[in-house]
């Protein structure tokens, strides 16, 4: 299944992925970047391009993931 991979550490919310989701399926909520429904997630890569900072990360099916720590959420498209 894919997943969506936000680096918190990284992430300077400038809301540039925002802006590039044709879905909108993400948000700046209190000063963080959220992913508000993964299932909205069409695998594009739009966000992950849009991304300066390199926080965003989208994995496809059959990639494997990296070791996370508290700071980074992974979001898995239903």
């Amino acid at each position: 299944m894919p997943a969506i991979v936000i680096d918190h550490r990284l992430c300077d919310v400038c809301g540039a992925c925002v802006e590039m989701c044709a879905m909108q399926g993400l948000v700046i909520e209190q000063g963080r970047l959220v992913m508000v429904d993964a299932s909205l997630c069409m695998v594009c890569k739009a966000c992950e391009s849009a991304c300066h900072a390199l926080a965003i990360m989208v994995y496809r099916d059959g990639q494997a993931l990296p070791e996370f720590d508290g700071t980074t959420v992974v979001c898995y498209r239903a």
